[in-house]
């Protein structure tokens, strides 16, 4: 069983608010979940997010993925796996420019990724890529 760590909707048409569940990876969006270790409110300024720490390196330990979202709150809590193996690398653009870097169906931003991968892995770090 794929098990993932996931936002599932709340709230009014309009006016999210997620929860922040762990579920399998085949169940649908707001389906059925195993866990619930957090929430995050998007509609509030600034972002509001709470995590419950323990839960959430508990399944990170576990196998659980991240989706992409999930796992930029994590960063920011400093919620991580893969804590002091992992480096961020924001990569800052012009608007104008975006359209350049990212690509044709995001060709160019998955090759820049590709290629950071590659050069970390040797070192057994884990870096992330994000085009800014």
């Amino acid at each position: 069983m794929a098990v993932k760590i996931r936002l599932r909707r709340m709230g009014q048409k309009k006016a999210p608010f997620y929860r922040i569940v762990v579920a399998d990876s085949r169940s649908p969006r707001d389906g059925r979940f195993i866990e619930e270790i957090g929430t995050y409110d998007p509609s509030t300024e600034p972002s509001t997010f709470k995590i419950n720490e323990e839960l959430a390196k508990k399944w990170l330990a576990n196998g659980a993925q991240t989706t992409e979202v999930v796992g930029k709150l994590f960063r920011i809590a400093g919620t991580e796996k893969n804590e002091g193996r992992s480096i961020v690398i924001e990569l800052r653009v012009a608007p104008s420019d975006m359209g350049k870097v990212i690509g044709k169906q995001g060709r160019i931003a998955k090759a820049i990724r590709a290629v950071v991968k590659a050069a970390s892995y040797k070192e057994n770090k884990r870096v992330d890529v994000e085009i800014i």
